[in-house]
Parts: structure tokens; C-alpha cells; sequence
């Protein structure tokens, strides 16, 4: 049935997706602004991450991977496709290749220079643009146009033993919880770190930004409500890889021929948005418990801290035992679907049941998780070789298997 093909689909995905190569030397170096903040003393090598992912799209357009480099770095990244898979699947499978190519570029060692690691990064984004461009030029000349709207947000998380540096182009979002009391294995809460910031035209500063950058344009920012607002009335994320008819004037279409591509009409002043990354950079403490990243289909259901709070709970209950780490992922996607159940006023069954497409997607998007484990416990367990499996998709197959109600 429909829900054992997308159980199938979804874990060969996350399969391909969460790959363990090890690079070819360390890649990281100096210049971003740190927060002070007390160092742990014995930092903890991280392992692959443990993920979930959920189809709104048919074919889902999320993706994720993860890879070591050098000696006790860990990369994370989780990409967010629109306008089709694309984009980013070409990046899930080049991003290794484009930060390993930029290596040579580095002034010191990236592992022990949280600057010169989000430096390499942002090089590595760049070229991941420059080369997805060069990918669908032939394309778009033949006339394929939509090869110039397939685009990515895109977010990587890179561990290194003293830091944690985060690149971010679009609204994936990356929050790090920390043990109040400095105790990670403890009972204290955990206090919520935002570590990206979402690039999104509904943001007052990238409003702002884009206004000051193309004076004069009066649909540089179009809004269709508070929180649905798009650049030049096309695109909400502001920073992404691909989306190049918002780049590029050789991919603006041509007018009256939609088979041709999207068109913008006079005033046309691109670039409109940048694959560029934000970054941040914060030292290791001996507080840090775990990273959740997640495509924006996990922050529209929850916000930063109830995301939190939830791990929390599963990793660290009240009563009864732990959630074991390989399951935590799988758990936090279904508690986001039970709360777009729940706002869709439906049973999760119904939920659930619905194909992926246009009937699914009108309720929620693709919804991607990736959690990194920081403290002494931490690392996903062995469920092959890019991380755990199972979770989600043993509990979904309970619905369909005559168990749900």
C-alpha cells in the first residue's frame, strides 16, 4: 500500500543520505566573533547523527548527510528542495566533494579555527552554487526552464573538538540545548541556543535588506499574509543554493513562454538572493547535550523550544526509561505530525493515510530531522553505516498493519 512505499522510499533515503566517509584531512580558521563562554574541559568526539525523515512532496525534496573530517570533525547538513528534488540531492551528494576542494584555500587548520571552518564552508557553498549552475546550463538552453527554479536552504553543522560552527542559507534551523547546570547527564532543564537564524522574506531585517539593495523596486518583498511573504512575489527563503532566474539574468525566462522558465519583467536588478551562508561560531561547553536540525517542516509544527523540550523529555522522562538515542529523531517527526493532525483537526490515521502530493503537502511540508549528541553518551547507535534506523517507520507500518486506531 501507499503507506509501505513511502516507508520503503523514506528508508532508502535516509540510507544514501547518511553516509560515514572520512575526509581527506581536517578542514577548519580564524575571524568569527565567539560567545565567552567556559570551554569543556574533556570535549566528546562526535558520531553520526541520528535522523528522520517524512514525505508532504512526492518525491520528498529534503535531504540530509553527514561525514567525518579529519580527525574528530563531524559535518551535519540537511537541505530543504523546492521547485523539485534537485537541487538538493546535488548537494547532499557534492558537499563533501566542494568543502574537500576547497581545503587547499585555508590560511591554518580549520579544526582548531572556528573562522577559518565557517571561511571554508562558505567557500564550499559557493562553489556548490557555481557548480549546480553550471549543471542545468545546458538544460535551460534547450529550453528546460525549470531547471533555473529548483533550488535548496541549506544548513551544516561542523563539531569540531572545541567548536561548533554553523552555516546557514535559507530556514532550516539549527538550536543547541544546553544543561543549566553545566551537568549534561543531570536533571536540569535545558536551556535553548539558537545557532542559525531563518532567512525568510517575512523577516522584518531581510525586508529591509532587500529594499536597501534595490531601491526603487516596489515588489521586491510581496506578502499574501504575515508569514507568507516572497521575494519579487516568487521565492520566500532569501538565501539558498540554486533558484537562478533570481540570480542570474541568463536564467530569467522568457516572457509568454512558461515552458521557458519563470520571467521577471522590468524592474529585473538580480541577484535577489545569495547561496551565501550566515554563520556562527561557539565554543564547545560542558553543558552541551545535543543539536536538533530540521527543515522548516519541523519548525512550522513546533517552535525552537518546544523542539527542546520534547528531546528533553524522551532523553531524560520523569518516569520509566529513556527513549534510546537511535529512536529520539524518528519520535520528535511523529510529534510533529500529531500536531499537524491536530491543527488539520484529523485523526493521525487519516493523517498519515493521505498519498504524498498535493493532498498531503496542503496540510504540512517534507519534514527532516538531524540530531547531533554532544555530551558523554552521545552518537547514534548501530543501525548501519550512516547511523540508526527503524522508529518511524516500524511505528508507521503499526497504522496499516491493523495495531493503530
Amino acid at each position: 500500500g501507499r503507506a509501505a512505499r513511502d516507508l520503503m522510499f523514506s528508508s532508502a533515503a535516509r540510507t544514501a543520505a547518511r553516509r560515514a566517509a572520512v575526509g581527506a584531512g581536517a578542514v577548519m580558521a580564524s575571524g568569527m566573533a565567539l560567545s565567552s563562554i567556559a570551554v569543556a574541559e574533556a570535549p566528546v568526539a562526535v558520531d553520526v547523527p541520528t535522523t528522520a525523515s517524512y514525505p508532504a512532496n512526492h518525491p520528498i525534496e529534503d535531504r540530509n548527510v553527514s561525514f567525518a573530517l579529519g580527525a574528530g570533525v563531524r559535518v551535519a547538513a540537511v537541505f530543504d528542495g523546492h521547485g523539485g528534488w534537485q537541487c538538493s540531492d546535488f548537494a547532499m551528494n557534492e558537499l563533501e566533494s566542494a568543502i574537500t576542494a576547497e581545503r587547499p584555500h585555508c590560511n591554518t587548520d580549520p579544526a582548531h579555527d572556528p573562522a577559518e571552518l565557517g571561511r571554508l564552508l562558505a567557500r564550499a557553498y559557493g562553489r556548490l552554487d557555481r557548480d549546480f549552475a553550471a549543471a542545468v546550463r545546458p538544460a535551460f538552453r534547450l529550453g528546460f526552464g525549470n531547471v533555473a527554479h529548483a533550488g535548496a536552504c541549506s544548513l551544516t553543522c561542523a563539531v569540531s573538538p572545541d567548536h561548533i560552527v554553523v552555516a546557514n542559507a535559507g530556514d532550516c534551523r539549527a538550536v543547541l540545548a544546553v544543561a543549566e547546570d553545566d551537568n549534561p547527564a543531570g536533571s536540569a532543564p535545558s536551556a535553548v541556543v539558537e545557532l542559525s537564524r531563518d532567512h525568510n522574506a517575512r523577516e522584518p531585517r531581510e525586508k529591509e535588506r532587500l529594499a536597501a539593495e534595490h531601491p526603487g523596486e516596489d515588489d521586491i518583498v510581496l506578502c499574501k499574509s504575515p508569514t507568507a511573504c516572497y521575494v519579487k512575489g516568487r521565492l520566500q527563503p532569501t538565501r539558498c543554493l540554486g533558484d537562478f532566474y533570481l540570480k542570474l539574468p541568463e536564467f530569467n525566462g522568457v516572457a509568454e513562454e512558461r515552458s521557458r522558465g519563470r520571467h521577471i519583467g522590468p524592474r529585473y536588478t538580480p541577484p535577489y538572493i545569495t547561496s551565501e551562508p550566515e554563520l556562527h561560531a561557539r565554543p564547545r561547553t560542558a553543558g552541551d547535550r545535543f543539536i536538533v536540525m530540521g527543515s522548516d517542516g519541523l519548525w512550522d509544527a513546533m517552535s525552537s523550544e518546544e523542539a527542546v523540550d520534547f528531546v528533553d523529555g524522551l532523553l531524560r522522562p520523569k518516569q520509566g526509561p529513556a527513549t534510546p538515542r537511535d529512536e529520539v529523531a524518528d519520535k520528535l517527526v511523529q510529534e510533529a505530525l500529531r500536531r499537524e493532525a491536530a491543527t488539520a483537526r484529523m485523526s493521525m490515521q487519516r493523517l498519515l493515510s493521505l498519498p504524498a502530493g498535493r493532498m498531503r503537502r496542503g496540510l504540512h511540508d517534507d519534514i527532516t530531522v538531524s540530531i547531533l549528541f554532544l555530551d558523554k553518551a552521545g552518537g547514534a547507535s548501530t543501525g548501519g553505516p550512516g547511523g540508526a534506523s527503524g522508529g518511524i517507520f516500524g511505528w508507521l507500518a503499526s497504522f496499516f498493519g491493523g495495531k493503530g486506531d
